[in-house]
């Protein structure tokens, strides 16, 4: 085949899939949905080697919403409503991107951001019609279920070296206490993720099941219902157990149908039970010590999994309480987790991941992405309960059916977040775009169901005396958003060059800031790991009690003392220093300055290694290099005065100790040598002949014998005294020899710190950063006056809608009387 004829044919197959695409969209939509779901674009370069396919589907979907808009096909009016709220969500990440410390990760995560917004705004501007929102319900039933068919027949026959080219995949982990087993991840990487969409997905099929018109496909769906919960089960994950018992408690509250329902959950329980290795259930249990762990204090032991989890929870609970507005910024975690490892002693190997959305949600955006989010969530699941409620008389419908699945799964979705993060976000944002359209078309069609109003009977003449020429203000949030973008512009205008001239002179205003840099590289040693005296020499890195990381964090924590702080200005005699204070410098008291000191410096530990980098920035470049090298010298100063101390005292008392008891115990001995002489002395060997002596005097030989048992035993014990303290002298002297040593070389060859690398004061480019401060500061100027415009608008138009509807009343009522 020549080029020309594959030019040819790719050019055909494209016009003929755009051709398709214009005509039949849906197809379009759910090969999108097939394809994202299943994680193919990842697969496609990570296991075939491929091209991503994934940055085409998101632009080539958004132009043919546009082109079929453009051509009155489509009319995207809930995804338009919705458009000022995404862009909400995207400016409270973006406004953030110029103060955080790891831009790039900032830039990338606003960039996935915008396409899950955009994939959002697209699905629904597509899933208008029932008809649509049951095909995409049976793609993604199909989809997931045709994943989880191939996980479950891969656990079933053993074969877990047949991943069905990447889509079904297991991992051989750590389940329980000593076991070990497969895990299945499906075509995730990870198997507490892949539970996830498993359990998510779950309710779809659950309602066409009991609510779609064709028998083969009910029963298609209840193969895939089936094939989802058990895989949910072999994927050992305790967050989607919890999720079950979650979505299994907020069915029964949803549903009409309660001792229908019930039995059904009974059975999906036994199935679970019957399933389910018993060492998934002893991990669900083991799993609860992680709130008693993340909200205690006692130390973190037990299960790996949980330990790293509870390291990476208490680390963004810790980001959050020191800001507690805005959190550290969008992709920031990861940058700040090992510094907060390193101070609150956590697990340095643990993932940079915060294992809970919610928690990481609190401590990147803070306070505002917070509320913004869960306010998102809460009010979409509001609407839906008001949705299905007005809707009672015919709960039967399909749509109804399926807008109460698609609110279980996000229910789903959101207790499962509790201990995951927001690893793969576009899975959330599909599955809100299906739910906020399936809740749209069914308000719609409840709303075609609910009888007239005695008010639209009324007469047209009192409907016209009823109505005030004051109710053209808009009465909703959409249309007062809109009229005051188009009544407020020049406000907006003004607002914008308002705040952002402020920031302009706040920038001028800021002095040029230099910054001077030194790192601290350490060979940790006897000063962490000490031997006492008499003990067998050891290498330091064997039977210690304290990790690298930790010796690393004691050493974040000197350097940040208030102590060496106080000492470096002591050292300098308290200069004048342009420190960032609220009190003029002459009222502030010395802790005071001590803790304004502190704040020039940044301490943090370099990556992957054993030094630790000090870094001050201060406006005068020759006082910073004096401030940074003065700091330095009071640290050394005090890590001396902490870890080297002269042990020569404590040998020498030592030594001069064991002496005086060696010599007490020379002296006992030759008490009971002379003792003995006299006790032999007594005995006369003339007793022991055949012919006694007449002037003799009788001698008690037994008592004699007695008595030198006695003294023999005493001198035994005393001489084994003795060897014991010259042989504890002996080790002494070796000991000390040994620590003379080890002190010449820390001070003359090899200290256990010192300065690896020092970088003089330079001055701190901060033009790029100023002009994104000045922009932010103009949009959130112009965003501020516009809401403030749309809030008026929006308070007047509800105003004299109640007016208009009182009138209305009072018009009715009228003709009655």
């Amino acid at each position: 085949m020549t080029l020309v004829t594959l030019i040819i044919l790719s050019a055909v197959i494209a016009c003929g899939t755009v051709v398709l695409a214009l005509h039949w969209p849906m197809l379009a939509v759910c090969l999108f949905l097939g394809i994202t779901l299943t994680n193919t674009p990842a697969i496609l370069v990570h296991e075939h080697g491929l091209p991503s396919i994934g940055t085409l589907l998101v632009p080539t979907l958004t132009a043919l919403l546009a082109v079929r808009t453009l051509l009155r096909r489509e009319k995207p009016v809930t995804a338009l409503r919705l458009l000022p709220l995404m862009g909400l969500f995207f400016v409270v990440i973006a406004l953030r991107i110029p103060w955080v410390t790891n831009t790039e990760a900032a830039i990338s995560v606003a960039s996935e951001l915008a396409k899950n917004l955009v994939i959002f705004l697209v699905l629904v501007g597509f899933l208008t019609t029932p008809e649509r929102l049951r095909m995409t319900a049976r793609t993604m039933s199909v989809t997931i279920g045709g994943v989880a068919a191939l996980s479950v027949y891969q656990y079933a026959t053993g074969r877990f070296d047949i991943n069905f080219w990447g889509y079904a995949n297991a991992a051989y982990l750590h389940i329980q206490g000593e076991t070990h087993g497969w895990r299945l991840t499906g075509p995730l990487p990870d198997a507490n993720f892949f539970a996830q969409l498993l359990l998510t997905t779950l309710p779809i099929p659950i309602a066409l099941m009991i609510s779609d018109q064709r028998w083969a496909m009910r029963a298609l769906a209840a193969i895939c219902a089936v094939v989802i919960l058990v895989s949910i089960v072999l994927t050992n994950s305790r967050g989607a157990l919890l999720g079950l018992v979650v979505v299994a408690f907020a069915t029964l509250l949803l549903s009409h149908r309660r001792t229908f329902i019930l039995p059904g959950f009974l059975v999906g329980m036994a199935l679970v039970a019957l399933v389910g290795p018993i060492a998934t259930f002893e991990r669900a249990f083991a799993g609860i010590e992680t709130a008693r762990l993340l909200l205690g204090d006692e130390d973190i032991t037990g299960d790996p999994a949980v330990i790293q989890r509870v390291s990476v929870m208490r680390a963004a609970l810790r980001m959050f309480a020191d800001n507690p507005f805005l959190g550290v910024g969008p992709g920031q975690f990861a940058t700040h987790y090992e510094v907060y490892a390193l101070r609150y002693a956590l697990d340095m190997t643990a993932p940079p991941a915060a294992h809970s959305l919610y928690l990481e949600i609190a401590a990147e955006q803070g306070l505002v992405g917070l509320i913004l989010f869960m306010g998102f969530v809460l009010t979409a699941l509001t609407l839906a309960a008001r949705t299905l409620r007005h809707g009672h008389q015919d709960h039967a419908a399909p749509d109804t059916y399926l807008l109460r699945a698609i609110m279980l799964s996000v229910i789903g979705y959101l207790a499962t977040s509790i201990f995951l993060h927001d690893a793969y976000p576009r899975f959330f944002w599909a599955f809100m775009a299906l739910f906020i359209a399936t809740l749209a078309v069914t308000a719609a069609a409840s709303d075609k169901r609910t009888p007239l109003s005695r008010s639209s009977d009324m007469p047209e003449h009192s409907q016209e005396r009823a109505v005030s020429p004051a109710i053209r203000q808009p009465h909703t949030l959409q249309s007062a958003a809109a009229a005051a973008l188009r009544k407020s512009m020049v406000l907006i205008l003004l607002g914008a060059i308002a705040f952002g001239g402020l920031a302009t002179y706040q920038t001028l205003q800021t002095p040029v800031q230099y910054s001077t840099d030194s790192k601290l590289l350490y060979r940790f040693g006897r000063e962490y790991f000490p031997i006492t005296p008499t003990e067998v020499r050891r290498n330091w890195g064997e039977n210690i009690t304290v990790s690298l990381d930790n010796a690393l964090a004691t050493e974040l924590q000197l350097l940040s003392s208030h102590k060496v702080a106080e000492m470096t200005l002591d050292k300098l005699e308290n200069p004048s220093l342009a420190l960032e204070q609220t009190a003029p410098e002459a009222e502030m008291t010395d802790a005071e300055r001590v803790t304004a000191f502190s704040k020039l410096l940044d301490i943090r530990r370099v990556q992957g290694t054993t030094m630790l980098g000090v870094r001050l920035t201060y406006p005068d470049p020759k006082m910073a290099d004096q401030l940074l090298q003065t700091f330095l010298e009071s640290y050394m100063q005090r890590r001396d005065m902490l870890f080297h101390v002269d042990a020569s005292a404590y040998f020498s008392s030592q030594q001069e100790s064991l002496k005086a008891k060696d010599e007490a115990v020379q002296a006992e001995l030759n008490r009971l040598r002379v003792e003995r002489s006299a006790v032999e002395s007594q005995a006369d060997v003339t007793e022991w002949t055949l012919t006694p002596r007449l002037d003799h005097i009788p001698v008690d030989m037994a008592q004699i014998t007695r008595q030198l048992l006695w003294l023999d035993g005493l001198i035994d014990q005393q001489e084994k005294r003795s060897e014991v303290f010259r042989t504890r002298l002996i080790a002494l002297e070796a000991e000390r020899q040994d620590w003379e040593m080890s002190r010449a070389y820390t001070q003359l060859v090899g200290p256990t710190v010192e300065i690896a690398d020092r970088t003089p004061a330079a001055r701190v480019s901060t033009s790029t950063r100023s002009i994104a401060q000045i922009l932010s500061a103009a949009i959130a100027g112009a965003i501020l006056i516009w809401g403030v415009f749309a809030a008026h608008l929006w308070l007047r138009g509800a105003r004299e809608e109640i007016l208009f509807r009182r009138a209305r009343a009072e018009a009715n009522r009228k003709p009655d009387a």
